[in-house]
């Protein structure tokens, strides 16, 4: 049980931290987008064209980086979903009142957690 405990407690710890950086990177690229909008209010400013497509390579970057972020949320969060089933059936099965040969086929299911 101790050994779900941890793999559940890791795996939350996981997603937040992802999503820690993930909001970072948002907050990033809303502030490139303000940069962004202002230097096209003024195109006519010297080396503003260069600004922009710097920007925009910065922008694509954030952006892959935070949908690499969101898939290792969303994995962190699966784990974490499947170490809590696993713990409830384990806390079922340990209190419940069925046969043996039942509990058995019941544990060997597929889903590992």
């Amino acid at each position: 049980m101790d050994r779900y405990g941890k793999r559940m407690f890791s795996s939350a710890t996981f997603a937040m931290r992802s999503l820690n950086y993930l909001c970072h990177f948002t907050r990033l690229q809303r502030d490139i987008l303000k940069e962004m909008g202002d230097a096209l209010q003024d195109p006519t400013a010297a080396g503003s064209q260069d600004k922009i497509n710097s920007q925009l390579g910065t922008l694509n970057s954030i952006v892959n980086s935070s949908m690499r972020l969101i898939s290792y949320a969303a994995d962190g969060a699966s784990r974490a979903t499947g170490t809590g089933v696993a713990l409830r059936r384990h806390a079922w099965m340990r209190f419940c009142n069925f046969a043996d040969p039942f509990k058995a086929s019941f544990t060997n299911s597929p889903f590992d957690g």
